[in-house]
């Protein structure tokens, strides 16, 4: 922040400008304009209520001594410790490490490492390099920052536990349904070990190591509880670890379980049974005894419940098998979705047959070819056996309540936890990751799922007080609260950056007030 002077007819006026970024350029903007060369008076007494730093003789040409020494941020690291002390989180590390030795406050650098989570992530080196960015905060050596993630992962089940009985105190959580999902986080690397290992890459990076994680979500979002795997494992095998945690760690009687199909094993299914609790899963129709496909495939024996015009557009039918419920739908959107889907992996099948070499490791290429005696070409049956299913999709559950708008619902939320996924991956940047230590991984995934916690808690705390806006967005605001340390001759002061409208309800709603001892013309 800085004085500018801007000559125009004869005339210089004087005005406070702000620096700011925006997608990678440095711009500026006015905060406030003190007049022209022409009303000295005005623009001292301006420049004496901001800076409260210049004495009654000091002259308007002193101002262009003014000099912005730093910049650092308030916000994120006031609004995080507002939510970091309702968890009580210093409790619960402490009783965490309770009979561990060490001889550094490793409450402050987690903190810390967070702070920088949810604001700009980055590696452990630079959140130690850029501390002085942070009002207040005081230096914590780089060896602290990695032993702390080493105590992070030794705690890891015990931190876990806590944060989820202090969800249930704080917002009266009832856990009654529960989504789970599995995704893949990649290393730029191609060293294997225990943990990091090839695998199948839903981040299409096959050429690299990963470890494949699970991840439990409550209805509004929240994330429960988390586990890593080595990266050559099928996902359908986390499932049952993960049952067991809700069952004995938790200690949740009854619920409803939420999943993809691709996790939906009978193995699985059985151990829900077993444990007590009802799902909600995908089904593969095509994978079910010939009856249920041919009812299925009867489209025409559907209810409607929704037309354009005397178009249908929905359609559903809930078969009974085995003490389970299956809720066939067809949507006339999600038909032309799969045909145009199946016709682009018909091009990518033709294209390949001309030239192999070049469309070898494309995805899916190969499900419409055939090879018959040493020939290739396309699978015809294959291609027409796909058609048939156009607009056709299973949901199996053992719920014998609910009705079909209440599956289809529940069903349909597994989009958050997709969500879930695209923050620790975008948003918090969980990737890429610099740690190579089993250890260090660990810790470094337990410290995205506290701040992601913490993240997800904010942005509920502003909802239920109808103040709705993006991650990102809340992000941009906590960011922009900064402040300028200025410098005028011999005189120092703090200038505060004017908060936005969201940054304002954000402070508001959270009972937080800016620095003491700043000026008061500008914020």
């Amino acid at each position: 922040m800085f004085i500018k002077k801007t000559r125009s007819k004869n005339k210089t006026y004087y005005s406070i400008v702000e620096t700011y970024r925006e997608e990678g350029k440095v711009k500026h903007r006015v905060i406030l304009k003190l007049g022209d060369a022409e009303d000295e008076k005005t623009i001292e007494d301006l420049a004496l209520k901001m800076l409260k730093a210049v004495k009654s003789g000091y002259t308007v040409e002193n101002l262009d001594e003014l000099e912005e020494l730093s910049r650092v941020n308030w916000g994120v690291s006031e609004v995080y410790k507002v939510l970091w002390e309702r968890f009580e989180m210093d409790e619960i590390l402490n009783i965490a490490w309770k009979g561990r030795s060490f001889s550094f406050n490793a409450r402050h650098a987690v903190f810390m490492m967070l702070l920088d989570r949810v604001s700009s992530p980055c590696s452990k080196l630079k959140t130690f390099e850029r501390q002085a960015n942070r009002l207040g905060q005081k230096t914590i050596p780089l060896q602290h920052l990695y032993r702390s993630l080493d105590l992070l992962a030794d705690a890891k089940e015990e931190i876990e536990k806590s944060l989820f009985l202090k969800n249930r105190t704080l917002f009266n959580m009832t856990v009654d349904v529960v989504f789970y999902d599995v995704t893949t986080f990649y290393f730029e690397s191609h060293t294997a070990d225990e943990l990091k290992e090839f695998g199948f890459s839903k981040d299409h990076k096959n050429n690299e190591v990963q470890v494949v994680m699970g991840l439990l979500m409550d209805a509004e979002g929240r994330p429960v509880g988390f586990d890593l795997y080595p990266g050559n494992t099928y996902e359908g095998k986390t499932v049952q670890k993960t049952i067991s945690k809700l069952k004995k760690r938790f200690e949740i009687g009854k619920l409803i379980w939420v999943s993809d199909r691709g996790l939906c094993a009978a193995e699985n299914l059985l151990a829900l049974k077993e444990a007590g609790y009802e799902y909600i899963v995908g089904a593969r129709l095509k994978n079910m005894t010939k009856a249920i496909q041919k009812e299925a495939l009867d489209v025409e024996s559907y209810q409607t419940v929704k037309k354009e015009g005397e178009t249908p557009v929905f359609r559903y039918k809930i078969l009974e098998n085995l003490g389970e419920r299956i809720v066939c739908t067809w949507s006339l959107k999600r038909a032309s979705k799969d045909k145009k889907d199946r016709e682009r992996l018909v091009q990518k099948a033709e294209a390949y047959i001309q030239s192999p070499s070049k469309l070898s490791s494309k995805r899916g290429v190969r499900k419409y070819i055939k090879t018959t005696n040493k020939v290739q070409g396309l699978d015809a049956d294959k291609i027409t056996g796909d058609a048939i299913w156009d607009g056709i999709y299973g949901i199996r559950t053992n719920n014998m309540t609910m009705t079909q708008e209440e599956i289809q619902e529940a069903y349909h939320q597994l989009w958050r936890i997709e969500e879930c996924f695209r923050v620790l991956k975008t948003n918090l940047q969980t990737r890429p990751i610099f740690h190579f230590t089993q250890k260090r991984i660990k810790g470094h995934f337990v410290l995205c799922f506290m701040a992601f916690l913490l993240e997800r808690t904010l942005e509920i705390i502003l909802q239920k007080e109808k103040v709705d806006y993006s991650v990102d967005k809340i992000r941009q605001s906590l960011n922009a609260l900064q402040l300028s340390v200025l410098q005028l001759g011999e005189h120092t002061k703090l200038v505060a950056a004017k908060p936005d409208l969201l940054a304002k309800s954000i402070c508001k709603i959270l009972k937080i007030t800016k620095p003491k001892g700043l000026s008061r013309n500008v914020v």
